[in-house]
C-alpha cells in the first residue's frame, strides 16, 4: 500500500531507523550475510544488537545456518553484496519459512535490482511474504546519482506508523524539494527510460568485466556469475596477500575494491569488487590487463 512507503535519508537511514524500533541492547539477535554489506550491521550493531555472521552459498543466504534465536534477519537477495550471486526461488522460501516458525524480521535490502540484465527476476521477499514479516529498503541512490540521497522503507501494515514516528523523530521528514522533484521525474516516464537505457549499459559492461578477467588473469581470479547491478566480483583461486595487491594496485592507480573488508572475522576466501557504474567498455579491459601486470 503506498500509505506503507515511508521515505528516508537512503537507505542507511531506513536500517537505523529499523535499528532503532527492534534492537533491545544486548539482547536482540541480527543474522547477517557473512560477506555482508558493513553499513547495515554497523547500523544495528550500534545500537547494541548481537550480530551474528551467516554463510552464503550460490544460492543466497544459508537457511539451515541461521541462528534459531535470530530476531531480525538481513538479506540482499537479489544482487548479494558484495558477491552478485542472486537468492534462489527455493532459499526465498527456506527463508520465509524460517521468519514465521522462529517470530523473526527479515530485512531486504533491494539496492539495484532495477538494473536486472540476466534471466527472468525473481519476486520480492515481500512480494513472498503473506505473514507481514517483511521490510522491504530500497535505494535512488544507485539507480540515479550518488549525491541523492533519498530512499525508501515499505513496511508492514502493523509496523508503519512506529516507523513513521521514528522517522519524525529522527529529522522531521525528507527533503520537500527533492521528493517533488523525484516523484515528477517518476510519473513522467523518465526513470523507467533511463532504466531501460543503462539496463543494456550495465549488461555491457559486466561482460567486458568477465571477458576482461578471463582473457588477463584467468589463473589468477574466478569470477562469480552475476545478473544485476552495478559490480561484479571474483575469487582468488589462489592464496594471495591482498593487503600487498590493494598496494600495489592503488600504486599503479587502479581503484579496485578487496572482499575482505565484508566478512565478519577471517574471509574463507579473498577476492576484488569491480563497479562499472561509471566506467566504459574500453576502460574496464584496460583497467584490467594494469591489474594482471601489477599481479604478475
Amino acid at each position: 500500500r503506498p500509505d506503507d512507503v515511508v521515505v528516508t535519508n537512503g537507505s542507511q537511514q531506513g536500517f537505523s531507523l529499523l535499528a532503532q524500533l527492534f534492537v533491545r541492547p544486548g539482547k536482540t539477535v541480527v543474522a547477517v550475510e557473512n560477506p555482508g554489506y558493513p553499513p547495515a550491521r554497523f547500523a544495528f550493531a550500534a545500537i547494541g544488537a548481537k550480530v551474528k555472521p551467516v554463510p552464503v552459498d550460490a544460492e543466497g543466504i544459508v537457511v539451515s545456518k541461521l541462528p534459531k534465536d535470530a530476531n531480525i534477519i538481513f538479506v540482499t537477495p537479489t544482487h548479494q553484496s558484495p558477491l552478485g550471486i542472486t537468492m534462489s526461488a527455493s532459499r526465498r522460501i527456506q527463508l520465509l519459512a524460517f521468519a514465521r516458525e522462529n517470530s523473526a524480521i527479515i530485512i531486504e535490502d533491494d539496492y539495484d535490482s532495477e538494473f536486472r540484465f540476466g534471466d527472468r527476476p525473481h519476486d520480492a521477499l515481500q512480494m513472498l511474504d503473506k505473514a507481514g514479516l517483511v521490510f522491504y529498503v530500497g535505494t535512488f541512490t544507485k539507480s540515479l546519482l550518488p549525491s541523492l540521497r533519498m530512499g525508501f522503507v515499505v513496511s508492514p501494515p502493523w509496523a508503519t506508523e512506529s516507523l513513521i514516528a521514528a522517522k519524525r523523530l529522527a529529522d522531521r521528514q525528507s527533503a520537500v524539494i527533492s521528493q517533488s522533484t523525484l516523484a515528477a521525474f517518476i510519473l513522467e516516464g523518465h526513470l523507467a527510460r533511463y532504466v531501460r537505457k543503462m539496463r543494456n549499459v550495465y549488461r555491457s559492461r559486466n561482460h567486458a568485466v568477465r571477458t576482461a578477467l578471463v582473457e588477463f588473469l584467468p589463473e589468477v581470479l574466478e569470477p562469480i556469475p552475476t545478473s544485476a547491478g552495478i559490480h561484479s566480483a571474483a575469487q582468488f583461486r589462489n592464496d594471495f596477500d591482498i593487503s600487498d595487491v590493494m598496494r600495489r594496485a592503488a600504486k599503479a592507480g587502479i581503484a579496485i575494491e578487496d572482499l575482505d573488508r565484508y566478512w565478519i572475522g577471517a574471509p574463507r576466501k579473498s577476492g576484488l569488487a569491480f563497479g562499472y557504474g561509471a566506467m566504459d567498455e574500453a576502460r574496464i579491459a584496460e583497467g584490467i590487463s594494469y591489474l594482471a601486470k601489477v599481479l604478475k
